[in-house]
């Protein structure tokens, strides 16, 4: 962990983001999903977000994305659970 933090400290655009430790459930989901909020919203010229999980805790961040007005795309396997395939614009299944 240190290394990562030494390299971002002088990597331009990186950050060095701590989600390890502690008993909190799905971390890296609830970063992922706020920071796609976070990003879309400071963004307006992002038309198009793609979701790359076969996770249906997804299914809410992409409803929300598609109530912003945003076309989401969702990749996922064959185990995508039906609410997050139906929740996109476009499901693709690899």
């Amino acid at each position: 962990t240190r290394k990562w933090a030494e390299v971002a400290s002088v990597t331009k655009d990186m950050k060095d983001i701590r989600l390890c430790g502690g008993s909190a459930r799905n971390k890296v989901d609830r970063k992922i999903k706020l920071d796609t909020l976070k990003n879309v919203k400071s963004s307006p010229n992002i038309d198009i977000v793609v979701i790359v999980s076969s996770d249906q805790g997804y299914a809410g961040n992409v409803k929300q994305l598609r109530k912003m007005g945003k076309h989401v795309i969702v990749i996922g396997e064959k185990k995508t659970p039906e609410s997050l395939r139906k929740a996109g614009n476009e499901f693709v299944m690899i």
